[in-house]
């Protein structure tokens, strides 16, 4: 057991050193994400065990109706969210497409229209919950003050284009400056709001659902822009943790796919830009379950 456990520590501290050592050029295309920045890191090895691994239970919110008590009652300690653009700017929230740029942001965080955002915050969660006389609106505010509230972790799955390729204004696959000035501020803004401008400690980020199966999650472009978008989100977290809540561990998840048909790719060519390998797999029979899982380990 305890070689077992070493040579486990071992294939793990070489895969940390493969991802700090390296960085992938990213593929050509019309606007290229900045370059990942590398620091020196030192591994200590300990043949003894470190403690137990962090365990969590989860689900994924549906928009027809949200009770904390059922989740806590489940023990759900993690509730994914869809942070559809549709739901969030379902229209362009200065009206003007482009703006403002990075750069203005990143001078001053207040050019984003926030009143915009506290709108779309302390609206309706969603549109299929009917209003219950004498009970207070369920809102997205209220959505996160009660996760947090109940210490259950958020992972907002970060998408430009929902099932339906809304919203119109949303380019499906983002390639010119203005389209990534866009989904910069949307991710930035998703996050500031959310730490900054409150503080409901949502640091998890997953880069769009299940790109590998097509439009029929909301994603019309290729793998290859698919990870030119991993490094644009990665881009834009990466700063906002750094200027706005150093030190504070966030977490990018990739390729969020319906399967690891994309994971050795992924690992490959973005690695270094998201910490958090994530699949999904509805299977029903356990056995099959454990054999891809399986796959997916033996990649890593």
């Amino acid at each position: 057991m305890e070689s077992h456990r070493l040579f486990s520590l071992l294939i793990a501290c070489a895969l940390l050193l493969m991802t700090l050592g390296c960085s992938t050029p990213p593929a050509s295309a019309a606007e290229e994400a900045p370059a990942l920045t590398t620091a020196e890191a030192t591994i200590k090895v300990s043949p003894d065990q470190w403690g137990v691994s962090t365990r969590y239970i989860g689900g994924t919110e549906g928009d027809s109706r949200f009770h904390i008590a059922e989740l806590t009652d489940c023990g759900i300690n993690t509730l994914r969210i869809y942070g559809d653009m549709s739901r969030f700017e379902p229209t362009d929230d200065d009206g003007e497409y482009g703006s403002p740029t990075i750069a203005q942001i990143k001078a001053d965080p207040d050019v984003i229209p926030w009143q915009r955002w506290d709108e779309v915050m302390d609206g309706p969660y969603s549109p299929y919950i009917e209003a219950v006389e004498g009970q207070p609106m369920v809102t997205w505010r209220r959505v996160f003050e009660e996760l947090k509230g109940a210490d259950i972790r958020p992972v907002i799955s970060l998408r430009n284009r929902d099932t339906h390729l809304k919203p119109d204004w949303s380019p499906a696959v983002p390639k010119s400056r203005a389209d990534w000035n866009e989904w910069w501020q949307y991710v930035f803004a998703m996050a500031y709001w959310l730490n900054v401008r409150n503080d409901y400690r949502v640091d998890d980020f997953e880069v769009l659902n299940e790109p590998d199966v097509g439009p029929g999650q909301g994603w019309t472009g290729t793998r290859d822009e698919y990870f030119h978008m991993v490094r644009w989100t990665k881009n834009a977290l990466g700063y906002f943790y750094r200027t706005y809540l150093p030190g504070r561990t966030y977490h990018v998840h990739a390729p969020v796919g319906g399967g690891g048909r994309w994971v050795p790719s992924t690992l490959r060519e973005v690695g270094p830009y998201f910490d958090s390998l994530n699949v999904h797999s509805y299977a029903h029979d356990v056995e099959w379950l454990a054999v891809r899982m399986g796959d997916v380990h033996g990649v890593l």
